[in-house]
């Protein structure tokens, strides 16, 4: 499988594996109970059995044990209370940011989108390259022909009729400068045009 169908197929599968498990989380959220809820009912048996055990303890008389179970049920009821304060600024929270699905949904076409379209560019410029050095006969990679042709110093000339760069050789060796002026015919062989004005490539010697 080509390197951009690989990575795309991988991808597409990451994001319905999310979809898939957002919607098995919502799911199994509506049928079982939060984390808190389970605790607040916790804290509601422990008042109840609280309450059982101190209606014993006036029944029978026991005043140092009433006190004692009066104190823990306090105690629970404080409990009781901070964890529904903590429960509602959560379901606060979660109403103000909505479903995380739809921002990473949003999220993952943008990433797609940048992803493809750098695989496009990438592929472009290794058929560029393919075909360039292919017309010179000449080995060379694909740094190596953006460090010489492209990342050099030059100018632009658009006539009525065409479109010219000129490329200096300033700082290159002699072999690169053989290379360079084979890329530029080669190129120039290619009869490449822009908005229907033919693009020629022009070298410039080096200053002596």
């Amino acid at each position: 499988m080509p390197r951009y169908c690989r990575d795309s197929f991988d991808k597409v599968s990451m994001h319905k594996t999310i979809k898939n498990s957002h919607g098995f989380f919502k799911k199994n959220s509506e049928k079982s109970p939060t984390p808190k809820s389970v605790i607040i009912r916790k804290k509601e048996s422990e008042i109840t059995t609280q309450l059982e055990k101190i209606k014993e303890s006036e029944e029978n008389g026991h005043a140092t044990r009433l006190v004692q179970r009066q104190n823990r049920l306090a105690v629970i009821n404080d409990d009781l209370k901070q964890i529904a304060i903590k429960a509602e600024k959560i379901k606060e929270q979660i109403e103000k940011t909505g479903e995380p699905r739809q921002r990473a949904d949003r999220d993952f076409r943008k990433q797609l989108i940048m992803t493809v379209r750098t695989l496009i560019l990438e592929n472009c410029l290794m058929i560029f390259w393919n075909l360039l050095t292919k017309g010179a006969e000449i080995n060379m990679g694909v740094d190596s022909l953006i460090e010489v042709l492209f990342n050099r110093t030059g100018s632009y000339i658009e006539t009525s009729s065409k479109i010219v760069y000129w490329v200096t050789t300033k700082g290159l060796s002699v072999p690169y400068r053989e290379k360079i002026n084979k890329l530029a015919e080669a190129f120039n062989a290619m009869e490449l045009n822009r908005q229907g004005k033919p693009v020629q490539l022009k070298i410039r010697g080096a200053p002596a």
